[in-house]
């Protein structure tokens, strides 16, 4: 079945989280696709569900698992074992850093979810060791 852009629920200002909430990060208070995603995920049970919903018409999906770790411990071993899987969905690049970066080039959640399949029946995930480290990763991750 198709997906139609008129089915995008409207979500309620309730749905937004609350900027004074100092565990987001940054980026996510300030990009304007976390707020309507996460709006679309709670509007349905569902989507609570799956981790997915539809943003600008089109069905994206969460990740529901992180590979955090150190660096030479195996997460890029692990990463690989993982895409061979036939039910893991893992993001296109290992290491998006999405949820804490001391890059420059912080990803947008469009373009983050766009890393991902969009089966609502697999294993989504990526891994960034560097979560590790980040004192924002964790509260980031779970407010996602």
């Amino acid at each position: 079945s198709s997906l139609q852009t008129s089915s995008l629920p409207s979500w309620p200002m309730a749905c937004l989280p609350t900027p004074a909430d100092a565990s987001l990060s940054s980026l996510l208070r300030r990009d304007p696709d976390f707020s309507r995603f996460s709006c679309g995920l709670s509007s349905s049970g569902a989507g609570q569900r799956s981790g997915c919903a539809l943003l600008d018409g089109r069905l994206r999906c969460r990740p529901n698992f992180l590979v955090i770790g150190v660096t030479k411990a195996g997460t890029t071993a692990l990463y690989r074992y993982l895409r061979q899987h036939p039910r893991v969905g893992a993001s296109a690049v290992k290491e998006p850093a999405y949820f804490g970066s001391s890059n420059a080039t912080t990803l947008s959640l469009r373009a983050y979810l766009a890393l991902f399949p969009a089966c609502e029946a697999c294993a989504r995930g990526e891994a960034t060791p560097s979560y590790a480290w980040r004192n924002s990763a964790p509260a980031a991750a779970l407010a996602a």
